[in-house]
């Protein structure tokens, strides 16, 4: 829908001549595509401010509202297909689909050349259950604009719903021979796909997506999550480069990256990586994270080194003295664990789990005093804590009190 404004005049000339207007060729360019596709009637300018306000209305959410000033722009310029197509979509989003369907068939009668209309109207058939019906509209959109890749895309998903995704990956290639470079039509199906667990045709089709932008970071990021589940840890790697190239400092990309080296057997490359991602932030979350990545590829001392450094930055930071703590419990360092767990002060949100881990670690590596001692405190102020009380019976037991430890067990089940 467009309004025409022109001014003009006469006058005396000008003493000099002015410099010629600046040309902006994407807006002539959009201009002319305009005026090749909309050739339905335009609204007359009484309806105008209604349509306007329907669309101030559609911005809000008040798609009730917009349906009301659609109607009254329709009652001073009756079947003009763009208002009915603006209806049809209102009572969508509205989820009345059989007046929206009502409202849109009206909009091809006016209008056959509609594009939006057969769009719009295909999609709510496909939403109706009525897929051959759909089909042929949003064809016939096809043919009205080849070179849009709207229609393309509700078609190859109305095929992905129906469960045929070969002829989905047909349509998303008519979308290429049709626009040559266009990755919109691979890209779109291919993370549908991935999301979906058919790797095979969603590999094909992002590297496609990826050939005509490469600077696409979430296809690049997903290719490399296929090429990990399928065991390709350099192809993976290799990906992720290619999205760090267009977004240097994803911090998801680089532990991403950081953790396929890993895989791929260079720590070295993953040092890189994960030493870039933790530059960028001093969150504690993002520490553990790479401490972690690092303990899952059998690096404990680079995962301590890494909560090491953090913990220097932020010292009273007592998230981290439980990480490390989980750290070197994981890596069987029970003396190392319990003097970390003890560093997680009692106002600490992870103070109650920090000081039944550091009872555990200190029963593990002999100290069953202080090991009994935490494990009562935290019974006595969580007495429901079923897995305190399994801990300090096991305790016990490490202590040489299997008849009280058997007893702790039997009152803990009860």
């Amino acid at each position: 829908m467009c309004l025409a404004l022109a001014a003009g005049g006469s006058g005396a000339a000008p003493a000099r001549k002015a410099p010629p207007p600046h040309v902006d060729r994407e807006a002539m360019r959009e201009a002319m595509d305009s005026s090749d596709r909309d050739d339905e009637p335009s609204a007359s300018s009484a309806s105008y401010a209604h349509y306007l306000q329907s669309r101030l209305m559609h911005l809000e959410g008040n798609h009730r509202a917009a349906v009301d000033e659609l109607r009254l722009a329709l009652a001073t310029d009756d079947g003009n297909p763009n208002l009915l197509t603006q209806l049809g979509e209102e009572y969508a989003r509205l989820g009345d689909l059989e007046r929206a369907e009502r409202e849109l068939r009206r909009a091809v009668e006016k209008a056959p050349t509609h594009y939006a209309a057969h769009v719009l109207l295909g999609r709510v058939l496909m939403e109706s259950g009525r897929a051959p019906r759909a089909r042929q509209h949003l064809r016939r959109a096809m043919a009205l604009r080849p070179r849009d890749p709207e229609a393309y895309l509700v078609l190859s998903q109305l095929y992905l719903d129906a469960k045929d995704p070969d002829e989905a990956v047909k349509v998303v290639e008519a979308l290429a021979h049709a626009l040559p470079g266009e990755p919109s039509g691979y890209r779109r199906l291919g993370l549908v796909l991935a999301e979906r667990g058919d790797a095979a045709r969603a590999e094909r089709l992002l590297v496609k997506a990826s050939e005509r932008d490469p600077g696409d970071v979430e296809v690049w990021s997903t290719l490399a999550r296929l090429y990990e589940e399928s065991g390709r840890a350099r192809d993976a790697e290799d990906a992720l480069a290619h999205a760090l190239e267009a977004d240097p400092d994803s911090r998801e990309v680089l532990l991403s990256a950081g953790r396929a080296a890993l895989k791929g057997g260079s720590v070295t490359r993953a040092r890189a990586y994960f030493d870039r991602l933790l530059s960028l932030s001093a969150s504690p979350e993002l520490a553990v994270r790479v401490a972690f990545s690092y303990l899952a590829a059998g690096e404990p001392a680079a995962a301590e080194a890494v909560l090491d450094g953090a913990r220097k930055d932020a010292p009273d930071e007592p998230r981290l003295a439980y990480y490390a703590g989980l750290v070197a419990e994981r890596t069987r360092r029970f003396s190392v664990a319990a003097a970390d767990f003890a560093g997680v002060p009692p106002d600490s949100d992870v103070f109650p789990d920090a000081r039944v881990r550091q009872a555990r670690c200190l029963s593990l590596a002999g100290d069953h005093p202080r090991a009994l001692a935490l494990y009562r405190a935290a019974m006595a102020e969580a007495p429901d804590d079923v897995e305190a009380r399994v801990g300090y019976a096991r305790a016990l037991e490490r202590s040489g009190a299997a008849a009280k430890a058997e007893g702790v067990l039997r009152e803990a089940l009860a």
